[in-house]
């Protein structure tokens, strides 16, 4: 979570996403860590879906999957990259 340049909040856990946005245990973690800023303007949060895999690898793993897919195909087996509990 930043404001503006400065980060305010990192952390690795469970989010849920919802029809009114992002919810979740680490939300609720995060939001006692923001709240006050968040008075100040709003906040930015960036989410990394995978973060136990580099740039490259995602990148690598997203050509892959890609070229399994077949040529021309613009669909994405997103399934892949959901991790199910």
């Amino acid at each position: 979570m930043y404001s503006g340049k400065k980060e305010l909040y990192r952390e690795l856990g469970e989010m849920l996403f919802t029809h009114f946005g992002v919810s979740g245990p680490l939300l609720l973690s995060a939001s006692s860590f923001c709240a006050k800023a968040l008075k100040k303007g709003p906040l930015k949060l960036l989410i990394d879906l995978k973060p136990a895999l580099s740039e490259e690898q995602l990148d690598a793993r997203i050509l892959r999957d890609l070229r399994r897919a077949g040529t021309g195909s613009l669909k994405i087996p997103w399934a892949a990259f959901i991790r199910r509990s």
